[in-house]
């Protein structure tokens, strides 16, 4: 879910699994994930990335 035009909610309860907390994407160089959540929507958290863009592998540490 697009919230500005350089941050996205890719995970929390309404999105990956009802245990999650909320994840953020923000798009900068290299893309940055603050993942809130819990392993149990790791899957689905990682789709949602892949649809907008942006693959785990493409993420900075």
């Amino acid at each position: 879910m697009k919230l500005l035009p350089f941050l996205y909610q890719v995970g929390g309860s309404h999105l990956t699994h009802e245990e999650d907390a909320s994840s953020y994407l923000v798009t900068s160089d290299p893309p940055v994930l603050i993942d809130c959540g819990t392993p149990k929507g790791l899957d689905v958290l990682q789709k949602n990335l892949k649809l907008i863009g942006f693959p785990a592998s493409s993420l900075g540490l």
